[in-house]
């Protein structure tokens, strides 16, 4: 394996961990991107707002099947909280890289269009 792959496998790995720490150890993110924002976690905005601008750039530069992997990582409300920062557009590619207890986890609150469109954007 090329030393090159090594980096961008190691820096992947490292990616999917960095998402999976700030999602389980700061709950005002995953609160925020659930929506259920509470005053107390809106303690230091400025900080709650770069932690989620990282999210997403995180989101965005991952593989479909990384996000699955992290995804799968994550225990159900944090995962929901990812879900929501994938853009629909990938969603699909996601699911279809995820194990059946992630697909389970997220369609429970997917409409049928929703997944519909999300299965159609699959692209395979």
């Amino acid at each position: 394996m090329s030393l090159l792959k090594k980096n961008s496998a190691r820096l992947r790995d490292e990616e999917r961990m960095r998402l999976i720490w700030l999602l389980t150890t700061d709950k005002a993110i995953t609160s925020a991107l659930l929506g259920k924002l509470t005053l107390a976690e809106q303690y230091d905005e400025s900080t709650l707002v770069d932690d989620l601008a990282e999210v997403g750039a995180l989101v965005a530069h991952l593989q479909p099947a990384d996000l699955a992997d992290t995804l799968e990582a994550l225990p159900s409300e944090e995962r929901h909280a990812l879900w929501n920062m994938i853009e629909d557009d990938r969603r699909g590619k996601v699911l279809l890289e995820a194990s059946e207890n992630v697909w389970d986890d997220l369609i429970e609150d997917m409409s049928d269009r929703a997944l519909l469109d999300a299965t159609a954007n699959a692209g395979y």
